[in-house]
């Protein structure tokens, strides 16, 4: 018998290193005596829209600590209509109101960091990580979410 089926790809990486366990990267894996990435300087959260977000981990990673609230890390890219339907339903009342209370926010250009971005398994723009307040891995939003759906993965109850 025949087996008909599909097989999609998003990306395909060649390397002659073995891969490590992306999926659940802690952000400390990023950091300068983990993975030889300099941090930029200490920045404040850039506003966009309603939104506060850091352009660093390692502020934001620094504001969660001391505010005890989760990090929402966000991969965009400016040019990516999926990245853009997700940043619309971030500025929503409802979603925005959530990340306000619970989340720090962290916003990369997934263009400009693969590197970070594959090291803590986001091989697309408009992906999200989600991390507790001391940067361990949480869980990830990679599918496309209606506001409704986003609103109850990002609520801390």
């Amino acid at each position: 018998p025949k087996n008909f089926g599909q097989v999609y790809a998003d990306a395909v990486r060649f390397s002659s290193k073995p891969l490590e366990d992306t999926g659940q990267a802690a952000l400390a894996t990023v950091t300068p005596s983990a993975g030889g990435i300099t941090p930029p300087p200490v920045t404040t959260p850039a506003v966009v829209g309603q939104l506060k977000w850091y352009e660093n981990i390692q502020d934001a990673q620094r504001a969660a600590t001391s505010s005890n609230k989760r990090i929402l890390l966000f991969f965009y890219a400016p040019s990516s209509e999926r990245s853009q339907a997700l940043e619309k339903s971030l500025s929503s009342p409802e979603i925005s109101a959530i990340l306000q209370k619970s989340y720090v926010l962290v916003r990369l250009n997934f263009l400009e960091n693969t590197k970070i971005a594959y090291s803590l398994g986001a091989f697309k723009a408009g992906t999200i990580n989600v991390y507790d307040s001391q940067g361990n891995a949480l869980f990830q939003i990679s599918d496309r979410l209606t506001p409704a759906e986003l609103v109850q993965k990002l609520r801390v109850d």
